[in-house]
């Protein structure tokens, strides 16, 4: 997979991705519905893992695509969205690289552009990672449940972390969005006591904005199958949607785009 990739989706417009963690998923969490499949490197390799690109490569190339789309008319982008193949905050120094691309922005004087990260929240317990989110435009954090069963069984966090560990880190973010993936069968959101334990949620961390993504099959590896998940449609998409804006007065964005 290569760093830099041009995609467009309908709340993002035209947009530029960032995956800083090279050819391998590196991700603290084994999302049952991930279309990457199954995490293979263990966390406790990542420090001798010598698969992540160079900080200063990326920013350079992040400076040359900037650059020439500021040059040529057509090949305009409106944002930088780190995410890429897993959680885009294990990459070293997460912070540095968040500077460093914010520092070849202006140097650019392209303040038009926004950066923004998508994150499942793991990092949040860390001060340094808060930081460096909070200099950006927009963190996007994963919240696909309320309660813990639901997050543990369809999350899958390869860490001892808790849902109510990530929710207190999210109440240090200053430009939260939410952003979920709407699954069916026994993962879905719509049981009143699931549906009850997101909105509850979502109230607490007033974000910003809630995106709702669609969560489709094929998921993860066909040869690892997960047992009671199934496709979302357009209708349960919009059939939240609906509950977000009648119990909450959150008219939501919807759409199917699949990062983080």
């Amino acid at each position: 997979m290569k760093a830099f990739n041009f995609r467009e989706h309908e709340f993002l417009g035209r947009y530029l991705e960032l995956n800083p963690l090279g050819t391998e998923k590196i991700c603290n969490f084994d999302c049952a519905y991930c279309n990457l499949g199954p995490s293979t490197i263990k966390l406790s390799d990542l420090k001798k893992y010598g698969g992540f690109p160079e900080q200063t490569e990326l920013v350079a190339e992040f400076g040359r695509i900037l650059g020439s789309s500021m040059r040529e008319p057509g090949n305009e982008f409106e944002t930088l969205a780190i995410s890429g193949n897993g959680e885009p905050t294990l990459f070293p120094d997460f912070s540095a690289l968040v500077s460093a691309l914010l520092q070849k922005r202006n140097e650019l004087m392209a303040s038009q552009l926004r950066i923004v990260c998508f994150t499942n929240g793991e990092g949040l317990s860390d001060n340094a990672t808060v930081s460096a989110l909070n200099k950006l435009d927009q963190t996007y954090l994963k919240l696909d449940y309320g309660g813990e069963r639901a997050f543990k069984q369809f999350n899958r966090p390869r860490t001892r972390t808790s849902l109510e560990k990530i929710i207190h880190g999210a109440k240090s973010l200053k430009n939260l969005s939410i952003q979920t993936t709407v699954l069916s069968g026994d993962a879905s959101l719509e049981p009143p006591a699931r549906l009850d334990e997101w909105l509850e949620v979502i109230a607490m961390l007033k974000p910003n904005e809630v995106v709702l993504t669609l969560g489709q099959a094929p998921f993860r590896d066909p040869s690892q199958p997960v047992s009671g998940l199934e496709a979302a449609t357009e209708e349960d998409l919009h059939r939240l949607s609906h509950w977000l804006d009648r119990r909450l007065k959150i008219k939501a964005r919807v759409g199917s785009l699949d990062v983080a």
